[in-house]
Order: structure tokens, then sequence, then C-alpha cells
């Protein structure tokens, strides 16, 4: 997690990742909440995650737990 704070998107939320082997587990949305709470805790009020165009699972992860998708 990078606790920085971009005036238009908030922190950044940075360096999320899940080996292969262990997809699908529930360790990335674990690793997401988690880091959501911290990032909250810290005084965060908006953050966000930057996620590639290729990353198909991350993606779908993302609208499962509801998270906005921004352009």
């Amino acid at each position: 997690m990078i606790f920085d704070d971009d005036p238009a998107w908030g922190a950044l939320l940075d360096h999320l990742h899940v080996a292969y082997q262990l997809k699908r587990k529930g360790i990335g949305r674990a690793l997401m909440r988690e880091a959501a709470l911290r990032l909250v805790q810290s005084g965060a009020l908006r953050f966000y995650l930057w996620v590639l165009d290729q990353n198909i699972t991350a993606q779908k992860l993302s609208r499962k737990l509801e998270w906005k998708q921004a352009k």
C-alpha cells in the first residue's frame, strides 16, 4: 500500500498480488478488504487501485466487491 494522497484520487492501493497457484482461495478478496480497512483507519477518505486492462481476474474481483471503476 502507498499512503499518498493524490488530490483527485486519494491514496494509491498498490502491489496487491496473489501467486497463481493460490488464486481462487479468497486471498485476493481478503487482501483488498484488509488494505481498504487500513487505509480508512489511516484517515484516507478515498483510495484507488490501478488494474491493468489485461488483468481480467482482478477486474472481476473489484466488481464483485462493488468497487467503482474509474476511467
